[in-house]
């Protein structure tokens, strides 16, 4: 059916921080825009990240373009190529390298197109102009989907903020937006939420955060410690410019700390004048007075922050004549993580610096005034607000209601939202019900059943009974894993309970029927005795 202008169909990023996917589709054209992914709670066990459902995919996509270079953008790209391996890729230079690294891991070869902001991506019926927009990792891009008879466009920037002081890179390209879009009949404005509840109004610039930086550097002669987003070059070379004027070694620390740096020395976004940037295990230089560029600032388990706040590191134990600085935030969900290592580190007695002590970190995404003056400057007749938890669509709903009067649209993962040709709207929830996948790298997609059999056995504890005879006088073996100490010391009572269990059931036939209905009375048994609600097994040989 051709009587429609332009759909929506977002696959992840509405709802939840994470697993970007838009599908867009026109009467002539499929495209993707992102595959990234989502990462799990703590109680989701040997999960790697969730992806999309990628069956609720309407048609077959020939076309995904690529904003920008984070992992909830491009951290499922070698899971969409195997999906569509006929889709065209797009994607920056710089993104490029990154996503080339994910696909070589995956033993994936694919052609990558690049695009610059001057470029143009021609489909049959509408084409992408890339819009420049300032981020926490260089090369973003927003994307004006228009259509080739100049009627209406989409501005699609899921992550973006205005940074008019930026050192780094060029402003948001307001001027190419304004005059690609002021002779549109027709705006459509998909725009990031992330932000929308902070109370900063107006997003701190990169630039913002040298003064502070340079002061706690300047000022420390013992090593330094830094964690920061390891995306974030432009932060990295803030430091690296530090470091430089300092004369003290730099040292890249932890695996994507590293990828992403060598990444932007490879295509000049990163410089290193004095070659300050030295290898962790470079014993040619001395490390008691270096800066050390530490990955893994969410404190996730085995990361490298953590790690070495720990003291489980090979190369480096903090000691208390250490100094970290925290430049980085806490993604909504990690909180407790960063402070458990924040308090580690409170133990040994090392010198801590976090944003309420400074300006130590920056956000990438818009505050209020900021999208505000993106609304200014696209003047949209309809506003899709995206990428962000449900509370925050919600926020942002509220905020355009307020501050504007387009049209305002809720939008979640597997809805359809169409534009007819006269531009009313029809919001379509999907046929079924589609969640996202479970993903272990080295096993693939894991059931959700299988989750939750593997919580009740990390959170229940489990009883093994196994069994050579179907008798009152079977010889039986109990294992118990995962239950009180105390248990050990009541062996005897359980032995002659399993006995009577038993003995009990012993007329019933099948073997199948025996196992149940042992299990049924031996785990009530522990629920009566000991108040304790065990996984229960019964094998019999």
């Amino acid at each position: 059916m051709n009587d429609f202008k332009i759909k929506f169909h977002p696959l992840g990023g509405l709802g939840q921080i994470g697993s970007n996917m838009m599908q867009v589709l026109t009467p002539k054209s499929n495209l993707i825009i992102d595959a990234g992914i989502l990462f799990p709670n703590d109680d989701f066990f040997d999960i790697d990240y969730l992806i999309p459902d990628y069956r609720a995919i309407i048609g077959i996509p020939t076309d995904i373009i690529i904003t920008h270079g984070h992992e909830d953008h491009i951290g499922a790209i070698s899971h969409f190529c195997m999906a569509f391996p006929n889709a065209n890729l797009w994607a920056s230079s710089f993104t490029a390298e990154l996503i080339n690294a994910k696909l070589s891991y995956a033993k994936i070869y694919k052609a990558i197109s690049i695009f610059e902001e001057k470029s143009v991506i021609e489909f049959k019926d509408i084409e992408i102009h890339p819009i420049h927009v300032n981020h926490s990792i260089p090369q973003t891009f927003g994307l004006l989907l228009k259509d080739k008879k100049n009627d209406f466009g989409a501005f699609y920037v899921s992550d973006f903020k205005v940074d008019k002081k930026t050192k780094y890179e060029a402003f948001f390209n307001f001027k190419k937006l304004n005059s690609l879009s002021k002779k549109l009949k027709h705006r459509i404005l998909l725009p990031d939420s992330t932000n929308i509840t902070s109370k900063r109004r107006r997003t701190l610039s990169e630039s913002d955060l040298i003064d502070d930086l340079k002061k706690v550097i300047s000022a420390k002669k013992n090593r330094i410690f830094i964690t920061t987003f390891s995306s974030n070059l432009h932060r990295i070379q803030t430091i690296i410019n530090i470091a430089t004027k300092e004369k003290r070694w730099l040292i890249p620390y932890g695996r994507s700390m590293v990828n992403y740096i060598e990444a932007g020395l490879k295509c000049q976004i990163i410089k290193d004048p004095k070659n300050i940037i030295k290898q962790s295990d470079d014993n040619s230089i001395n490390k008691d007075s270096a800066i050390i560029l530490l990955s893994g600032c969410q404190g996730d388990f085995y990361g490298t922050f953590r790690r070495v706040s720990y003291g489980h590191d090979k190369l480096f134990v903090p000691d208390k004549k250490d100094t970290f600085i925290i430049s980085s935030k806490a993604i909504p969900g990690n909180e407790k993580n960063v402070n458990n290592v924040l308090n580690q580190l409170a133990e040994i007695g090392v010198e801590i610096y976090t944003s309420d002590l400074g300006k130590f970190h920056a956000s990438g995404h818009a505050g209020i005034d900021d999208l505000q003056e993106l609304y200014d400057q696209y003047e949209p007749h309809d506003i899709i607000p995206i990428h962000g938890e449900t509370i925050f669509i919600r926020r942002h709903i509220k905020n355009i209601k307020k501050k504007t009067k387009s049209n305002y649209h809720f939008l979640l993962n597997y809805h359809q939202l169409i534009f007819k040709n006269d531009y009313t709207t029809m919001n379509i929830p999907p046929k079924e019900e589609f969640k996202p996948l479970f993903i272990n790298q080295k096993s693939g997609v894991i059931e959700k059943e299988t989750i939750n059999e593997r919580r009740k056995l990390a959170t229940q504890g489990t009883v093994l009974l196994s069994s050579t005879f179907q008798s009152p006088s079977s010889v039986f073996k109990m294992q118990m894993f995962g239950l009180p100490k105390f248990l050990n010391d009541e062996e005897s009572e359980i032995d002659y309970q399993i006995a009577e269990i038993i003995a009990k059931h012993k007329k019933t036939s099948r073997t199948s029927d025996l196992e149940e209905k042992i299990r049924v009375d031996l785990r009530r048994f522990f629920v009566n005795k000991y108040s304790i609600k065990p996984i229960v097994f019964i094998h019999f040989l």
